[in-house]
């Protein structure tokens, strides 16, 4: 990954959570789904976030939190 990515996925991290972020430092794919791309991204500051990602766009991700959040209303 090129410096420009990782400062684009520091970004992406940074506005998904509301947090402000530090430098990307690495960057592991993950296995195990089928659908989207994941990544284990490692921060300067210590912290790591799993980040998953594909070319469909956001509406694939609402849609699967609002199905997380319906099991998770039930119980499940």
């Amino acid at each position: 990954m090129t410096p420009e990515q990782r400062n684009s996925l520091a970004a992406v991290i940074a506005e998904a959570t509301g947090e402000s972020l530090s430098v990307v430092t690495a960057v592991q794919r993950c296995s195990g789904g089928c659908i989207h791309h994941a990544v284990v991204v490692d921060l300067s500051d210590g912290r790591r976030a799993f980040v998953k990602f594909n070319r469909t766009g956001e509406e694939m991700f609402r849609l699967e939190a609002a199905g997380l959040a319906a099991l998770a209303n039930v119980g499940a």
